[in-house]
């Protein structure tokens, strides 16, 4: 979220003078009986008062269209199912590394602390591995689903091989609007890694022998941003897409 400040220096330049009718300004309708009342508070108190009451919270952009599809600007953040089934949250790294090898859903916070992701500008979401967001339950919200790799291919293939300017626009502050956050991930043996330097964003695809998983990586150390092959025990973030 962002603060937005509605702009009131002159509205209370203006109350300040006591000696003038009350008037309406904007949306307050300050009577005569609460403006003489207003006076005797203190200057700071005032002001306070007023710079409060005009503040407003603007919302990020819930989704963006890219590629021709219409995307989530937030990280995946549910502990259901969409049947309502809990999706376990997996703590410690050996019960991670055990659902991996398993091959049953799980999910965590990065850290295990859902507050990690405001040090980098915003909440995270969850973490999630591969049998999450392929299980026949759906790990997606009505209406939406997990992106494919062509899905995203849809949004690399506008860049071509500029993959600097390609995490460049989808980063956060990008002029993409899609706003991927450096929160990490987690690999499949438990450990969490690269929060703040790098990030993982899945796929519901596998390679040709099925044995890996496609998913995207956003690199800022050349900086670079594209398709990469890895192992469905990771935690990696989802972004997901809106159903047509």
């Amino acid at each position: 979220m962002r603060i937005v400040g509605l702009g009131l220096w002159d509205r209370c330049n203006f109350a300040f003078r006591t000696n003038v009718k009350p008037v309406s300004i904007i949306t307050y309708n300050l009577n005569e009986n609460f403006m003489k009342t207003l006076a005797k508070i203190s200057t700071l108190s005032f002001l306070l008062l007023f710079l409060i009451s005009g503040i407003k919270l603007q919302a990020q952009d819930p989704t963006v269209v890219l590629g021709g599809l219409e995307w989530m600007t937030t990280n995946l953040d549910v502990a259901t199912f969409r049947n309502g089934d809990a999706i376990p949250e997996v703590k410690t790294a050996k019960e991670w590394k055990k659902a991996g090898e398993a091959g049953t859903p799980a999910w965590c916070y990065y850290e295990n602390s859902p507050s990690y992701g405001f040090s980098v500008g915003g909440a995270n979401g969850r973490l999630y591995n591969w049998y999450a967001l392929t299980d026949p339950r759906g790990l997606a919200p009505e209406g939406w689903r997990i992106p494919e790799k062509a899905d995203w291919e849809k949004i690399t293939n506008i860049y071509g091989d500029n993959r600097a300017r390609l995490y460049n626009d989808l980063i956060k502050g990008g002029i993409s609007g899609f706003e991927v956050i450096l929160a990490g991930r987690r690999h499949p043996k438990g450990e969490f890694e690269y929060f703040e330097t790098y990030t993982t964003m899945w796929t519901s695809s596998l390679t040709d022998d099925g044995k890996s998983t496609y998913y995207m990586e956003f690199n800022p150390q050349w900086p670079i941003a594209g398709m990469r092959e890895g192992m469905k025990g990771t935690g990696s973030y989802v972004r997901c897409v809106k159903v047509k």
